[in-house]
């Protein structure tokens, strides 16, 4: 949860400029209506047209089209005033367009394309792929031992990523004509299990007493991976 949350606060500051620019232009658009509305129907209270002051001065405007722009209790504003101005619905809508869907929408997407942009940054730190999008492995370093360089291959096909693990004509075991191995699985689940075991891969080498070769500890860990292709 700490995570999720530092991420947020994460993407919430890279949009702090943006958000900053559409709060301007809202304070803008808020203003000219407060100007406009107060002109308009600031003597309806004076009068008994209204029963609270919605209008009466600047500072009550504002809040009053604060609460229209959230949509609270909206519609029950504008029937008062179009008790005594029928087109004065004209203007509340037209506000509830731009602030009510326009703007704070705007500002939701914003908030949204952040949050969007960081998962796919640390997507793709995970895959190790340097925060760009790629739509194959590249070729990773080969695993040495007793002369024999095994290296790694892969290619996309369609969702899935098929890698290949060359064996070698000596790994023939059953004479099938089998010289490597293809898994397919998503291209997050392969680059994880990958990473894994190159490291447990390079780690076993270096252990002294080894019995099993490289090439043998790779089938042991490539029979974990559900429904293998050979």
């Amino acid at each position: 949860i700490f995570e999720e949350l530092r991420n947020l606060v994460t993407a919430l500051s890279g949009v702090m400029p943006n958000m900053a620019s559409i709060a301007m232009l809202l304070l803008l658009i808020m203003y000219i209506f407060c100007v406009m509305v107060t002109q308009l129907f600031k003597d309806m209270y004076d009068k008994k047209q209204l029963e609270y002051n919605y209008f009466g001065r600047l500072d009550r405007s504002f809040f009053t089209l604060f609460q229209i722009m959230t949509f609270d209790a909206w519609a029950d504003v504008t029937r008062e005033l179009m008790e005594t101005y029928s087109w004065a619905w004209i203007i509340i809508i037209f506000y509830v367009i731009i602030c009510g869907f326009i703007i704070l929408n705007l500002i939701i997407a914003v908030i949204c394309d952040a949050i969007a942009t960081l998962h796919g940054d640390e997507l793709a730190k995970l895959r190790g792929w340097g925060g760009e999008e790629s739509n194959s492995f590249a070729e990773g370093e080969g695993v040495q031992e007793e002369g024999r360089t095994f290296l790694l291959r892969s290619t996309t096909n369609g969702e899935n990523d098929s890698v290949e693990y060359p064996l070698g004509e000596d790994m023939d075991r059953d004479g099938l004509g089998c010289h490597s191995i293809r898994v397919r699985m998503g291209p997050e689940e392969t680059q994880r299990r990958l990473r894994t075991m190159d490291d447990q891969l390079k780690a076993s080498s270096r252990l002294q007493g080894q019995t099993a070769s490289t090439v043998e500890y790779l089938i042991q860990q490539l029979q974990k991976v559900p429904s293998p292709e050979r």
